[in-house]
Protein backbone atom coordinates (compact mmCIF):
# COMPACT_ATOMS: atom_id res chain seq x y z
CA UNK A 1 0.00 0.00 0.00
CA UNK A 2 1.31 3.78 -0.40
CA UNK A 3 0.62 6.15 1.54
CA UNK A 4 0.96 9.80 0.66
CA UNK A 5 1.14 12.55 3.10
CA UNK A 6 0.02 16.21 1.64
CA UNK A 7 2.13 19.28 3.81
CA UNK A 8 0.24 22.81 3.75
CA UNK A 9 3.10 25.33 4.24
CA UNK A 10 0.64 28.10 5.37
CA UNK A 11 -0.42 25.77 8.22
CA UNK A 12 2.97 24.47 9.43
CA UNK A 13 4.74 26.09 12.20
CA UNK A 14 8.00 25.19 10.51
CA UNK A 15 7.41 24.66 6.31
CA UNK A 16 11.30 23.42 6.61
CA UNK A 17 11.91 21.66 2.70
CA UNK A 18 13.71 19.08 4.68
CA UNK A 19 10.30 17.33 6.10
CA UNK A 20 10.83 15.81 2.44
CA UNK A 21 13.70 13.80 4.42
CA UNK A 22 13.19 14.12 7.87
CA UNK A 23 9.49 12.89 7.79
CA UNK A 24 9.58 9.51 5.47
CA UNK A 25 12.77 8.80 7.69
CA UNK A 26 10.92 9.53 10.75
CA UNK A 27 8.07 7.19 9.65
CA UNK A 28 10.48 4.86 8.77
CA UNK A 29 12.54 4.69 12.11
CA UNK A 30 8.71 4.60 14.26
CA UNK A 31 7.78 1.76 12.27
CA UNK A 32 11.03 -0.19 12.75
CA UNK A 33 10.96 0.00 8.70
CA UNK A 34 7.92 -1.09 8.32
CA UNK A 35 6.78 2.09 5.94
CA UNK A 36 9.35 2.33 3.57
CA UNK A 37 10.59 6.50 2.55
CA UNK A 38 9.28 6.19 -1.55
CA UNK A 39 10.19 9.52 -2.22
CA UNK A 40 8.20 13.33 -2.82
CA UNK A 41 6.94 15.24 -5.06
CA UNK A 42 5.17 18.66 -6.10
CA UNK A 43 1.66 18.79 -6.97
CA UNK A 44 -0.63 21.49 -7.65
CA UNK A 45 -2.97 22.27 -5.04
CA UNK A 46 -6.14 23.63 -7.51
CA UNK A 47 -5.79 27.03 -6.15
CA UNK A 48 -2.92 27.78 -8.34
CA UNK A 49 0.01 26.97 -5.61
CA UNK A 50 1.90 23.34 -5.14
CA UNK A 51 2.06 21.31 -2.39
CA UNK A 52 4.72 18.83 -1.35
CA UNK A 53 3.54 15.13 -1.13
CA UNK A 54 5.92 12.87 0.62
CA UNK A 55 5.29 9.09 -0.76
CA UNK A 56 5.77 5.96 1.51
CA UNK A 57 5.21 2.20 1.02
CA UNK A 58 4.07 -0.18 3.40
CA UNK A 59 3.05 -3.86 3.54
CA UNK A 60 0.68 -3.10 6.38
CA UNK A 61 -3.46 -2.68 5.88
CA UNK A 62 -4.76 1.01 5.84
CA UNK A 63 -6.17 0.10 9.13
CA UNK A 64 -2.88 -1.08 11.09
CA UNK A 65 -1.02 1.69 9.34
CA UNK A 66 -3.75 4.40 10.17
CA UNK A 67 -3.82 2.93 13.33
CA UNK A 68 0.20 3.18 13.40
CA UNK A 69 -0.19 7.30 12.88
CA UNK A 70 -2.73 7.96 14.87
CA UNK A 71 -0.50 6.80 17.93
CA UNK A 72 2.19 9.58 16.71
CA UNK A 73 -0.04 12.31 16.80
CA UNK A 74 1.67 15.12 18.78
CA UNK A 75 5.02 14.19 17.92
CA UNK A 76 7.31 16.20 16.46
CA UNK A 77 9.75 16.55 13.45
CA UNK A 78 11.49 20.01 12.53
CA UNK A 79 9.24 21.91 14.78
CA UNK A 80 6.05 20.94 13.77
CA UNK A 81 3.22 18.91 15.33
CA UNK A 82 2.24 15.40 13.60
CA UNK A 83 -0.78 15.54 12.04
CA UNK A 84 -1.08 19.50 12.11
CA UNK A 85 -0.85 21.15 8.26
CA UNK A 86 -0.86 17.26 6.68
CA UNK A 87 -3.84 15.31 5.18
CA UNK A 88 -2.79 11.79 4.72
CA UNK A 89 -4.15 9.35 1.87
CA UNK A 90 -3.71 5.79 1.41
CA UNK A 91 -3.82 3.91 -2.61
CA UNK A 92 -3.64 0.03 -2.30
CA UNK A 93 -1.90 0.33 -5.69
CA UNK A 94 2.06 1.33 -5.86
CA UNK A 95 2.16 4.49 -7.26
CA UNK A 96 4.70 5.64 -10.02
CA UNK A 97 8.08 6.24 -9.29
CA UNK A 98 8.30 9.82 -6.94
CA UNK A 99 11.92 12.06 -7.41
CA UNK A 100 14.08 11.00 -4.25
Amino acid sequence: MTLSITLNSAKLANPDLDLRYELPDFLERESKGAIRADGYDYLPDGQGDTRMVVFGDTGWSQEETAAFLQGLTGRMVLGNTLWDGMLVAYESQPAPSRAE
